[in-house]
């Protein structure tokens, strides 16, 4: 059994370094320390051990893989930990017997609760502790935690709920803290690491999965030699399997079935476990963009090293004008408007809806509805269940925006009428549902129980809602993911059926390569002609849409779950200004105000996330575009942190008050500039100009709170990169999970 003391080494072994590359075999050595013992298995004469064996080297990986990612089941369960700062604060006074107001003065100074806790010296005075699980601790007990026995305790901690609950859990915790060795506190450091959610390590999803992928691969071929090894995309292929089935039992289950290269041939999207959208690209200049799709580009760079910057370092020089790279990239682009008929697929224009994405899956009488995060929201929109069982297709997945809509004038509402529905039934609605058998699988199998035979109607979510759908990932059986966008509406418009002003098809029309709206499909419902599409886009607006998603037809237009391609142009009501599209923000601290504002937040800090090293860096401050309610309301909603987070880089920029990164906001602005005091992009500023500055908003407006949105979905520092390019006519950098 895998000790949770190796585990904690090999976190501070990570720390160490910021090398993605370095970080990724220091996992590896990890996985084929676990995989070794596997080998055991393989050679095991009486079938019952080989099962047995197998059963726990599954155990032990897939207990290592939620751990790493401080989770404890995949998303779409629902279920979190439940523990905020201020109880991990009286765990750690408990256990180190001190006063809170003395682990809090501490914890101010060190800045990092894990630190904190690894410097504490001793456990005096247990006995006095009122914690009877604690006083059963004995040394034999000591030194025996595994990373399989630590995620038990934290599903066990996800699933008390009730009366007492919040004393049930330390409990919990603390007798999980006093089974450590006193001289061993790097184990304390991540456990309580592990009970913020954050390892604070510099420790993507991504580099997870590329490690596991390679120790596997290293693992299946150990008896080949060298020159006979396959050359396969190991990474690719392991991110393509968990984007499919982002499942950690299922993912560790079948690559302890089949080899890298088959791990694909036997991973399919699978109804009820919901798969990461398909995103598409925001840009500026549609020329550009069009230029992009004509030559099949999406954002897909090599994982281990970005070659295309590599390319790019080699071209520029120390001159700021760079002449030659200029050269070699007006070379490299396409004027639309010289193309033929031939040269450039044909196009089909969709309405970009201003809602929330929802992602509907149907097995007979099970339904569920997932948000653009994996969050199951059965719950919030608990009225499509009846609507969707109307539906003749019996088995399917759709990709959907779901909208406040007005069925009296059969109009589209504001975005935050939608925001105002509750996200989950309140506690006595919960139990009337009974939900957490949601959350218990059967003894045989993977099958996930559906909620929704057990949910009421909550009477809180009654305003009226439309769902749009715009694409089919499955049907029938089968996967359609792999089929060209053409043959996916084919699919879609044979098998879903519409029904009015509850689930419609997203209105759109067919272009042909010089973007002109084909004859015949022209017209509105009221008559109007649409010939161009800045026909379209202005009837878009006028329809209370964000604006359009152009979409390739042809045949290398897939359905690539995770990936942001341009095979999916973005054009919103921002393309006619200057930075081509809103960014959605990571809220990282607030500034007090003064006048009018004096008693709430003036202005905010907002950054990006960098996903490559996972920071948040500083972009920008905002202060307009607020209401009076958004500032009293965001005053005593936003949580406040004592120190700044670990993964914040700001170049010392420092507000009144840290917020913990859990916000995501809209924002428009004017432009973006150069800044020699926000250091968002510095890196790949670095690597494309040689120059020590980022990249900052000028004249930032606050539009609306993304609270469908996490980290992960927010506006990563590789778009800043690419729009600032594209304001410059250059060509961008991006890395896409």
């Amino acid at each position: 059994m895998t000790s949770f003391l190796e585990f904690s080494k090999t976190l501070e072994k990570i720390s160490q370094t910021t090398k993605r590359l370095e970080i990724i075999d220091i996992l590896c050595d990890y996985f084929s320390d676990i995989l070794s013992n596997y080998n055991t298995i393989n050679n095991t004469t009486e079938n019952k051990n080989n099962v047995d064996n197998e059963s726990e080297i599954k155990e032990m990986l897939t207990s290592t893989l939620y751990l790493l990612t401080c989770t404890i089941y995949p998303s779409y369960y629902n279920k979190e930990l439940g523990i905020g700062e201020t109880i991990i604060i009286k765990l750690i006074a408990d256990y180190s017997c001190s006063k809170e107001k003395v682990i809090k003065e501490k914890y101010k100074k060190i800045g990092d609760l894990g630190d904190l806790i690894s410097n504490t010296t001793s456990k005096a005075r247990i006995g006095q502790l009122n914690i009877n699980t604690a006083n059963k601790t004995n040394k034999k007990e000591k030194n025996c935690l595994s990373v399989v026995s630590v995620l038990k305790v934290l599903r066990e901690v996800s699933y008390t709920t009730g009366k007492n609950s919040v004393d049930t859990k330390k409990k919990l915790l603390l007798n999980l803290m006093m089974k450590i060795d006193e001289e061993k506190n790097i184990q304390l450091k991540y456990l309580i690491r592990i009970f913020e959610c954050k390892l604070k390590i510099g420790l993507a999803l991504k580099t997870v999965l590329i490690a596991l992928g390679k120790s596997f691969y290293y693992y299946y071929n150990r008896n080949n030699d060298e020159n006979n090894k396959e050359e396969i995309n190991v990474n690719e292929i392991i991110k393509t399997a968990y984007n499919r089935l982002p499942n950690f039992d299922l993912l560790v289950d079948n690559l302890l079935k089949y080899k890298i290269e088959d791990l694909l041939e036997h991973t399919s999207i699978t109804v009820g476990i919901p798969l990461k959208p398909m995103l598409a690209q925001p840009s500026k200049d549609l020329n550009m963009a069009l230029s992009k799709v004509e030559k099949g580009e999406y954002n897909d760079n090599s994982d281990d090293e970005n070659e295309y910057i590599e390319e790019k370092k080699k071209i520029e020089t120390s001159n700021d004008d760079f002449p030659e790279k200029e050269k070699i990239e007006n070379k490299e682009k396409v004027d639309i408007n010289n193309l033929q008929q031939s040269d450039l697929p044909s196009y089909r224009a969709e309405f970009k809806y201003d809602g929330e994405r929802l992602q509907i899956h149907r097995n007979h009488d099970n339904v569920y509805i997932y948000s653009r995060n994996s969050e199951n929201l059965i719950e919030r929109y608990n009225e499509l269940i009846k609507v969707v069982k109307m539906m003749e297709c019996k088995e399917f997945i759709i990709d959907t925006e779901v909208v406040a809509y007005n069925k009296e004038k059969k109009s589209i509402e504001q975005f935050q009428t939608l925001v105002t529905r509750k996200r989950k039934l309140d506690e006595k609605e919960t139990k009337k549902c009974q939900l957490d058998s949601f959350f218990k699988k059967e003894e045989k199998g993977n099958e996930i129980i559906s909620v929704e035979n057990k949910i009421q109607d909550n009477k809180n979510n009654s305003s009226n809602i439309c769902v749009f759908v715009f694409d089919i990932l499955f049907c029938n059986g089968k996967s359609t993911i792999e089929l060209p966008y053409e043959e996916r509406r084919k699919i879609l418009n044979k098998n879903i059926t519409p029904i009015k002003n509850e689930i419609e098809f997203a209105i759109g029309y067919d272009l042909d390569i010089n973007l002109n709206v084909i004859k015949n499909n022209n017209f509105t419902n009221d008559g109007i002609e649409l010939n161009t599409i800045d026909d379209l886009f202005l009837f878009a607006i006028q329809s209370n849409c964000e604006g359009l998603i152009l979409k390739k037809y042809g045949p290398s237009s897939p359905y690539l779950p995770s990936k942001r391609t341009f095979n999916w142009i973005k054009v919103k009501e921002d393309y006619l200004q200057s930075v081509g599209d809103s960014l959605d923000l990571i809220v990282m601290g607030a500034y007090y105000g003064k006048g009018k504002r004096k008693n709430f937040y003036g202005t905010f800090l907002l950054g990006a996330y960098n996903e490559r090293n996972n920071r948040i860096e500083a972009l920008t401050k905002i202060g307009t575009g607020f209401s009076d309610a958004d500032l009293e309301r965001y005053f005593k909603e936003l949580k406040r942190v004592d120190v700044m987070p670990k993964e914040y880089c700001g170049n010392d920029i420092i507000p009144d008050v840290w917020i913990d990164p859990i916000n995501i906001w809209e924002v428009k602005s004017a432009s973006l500039s150069t800044s020699n005091t926000y250091l968002c992009a510095k890196d790949l500023f670095y690597n494309s100009y040689g120059m020590s500055k980022g990249i900052s908003l000028r004249f930032p407006r606050y539009i609306k709170d993304r609270k469908d949105k996490n980290i992960e979905d927010s506006t990563t520092t590789d778009t800043i990169f690419m729009l600032y390019q594209q304001k410059n006519n250059e060509e961008s950098i991006e890395e896409e999970f």
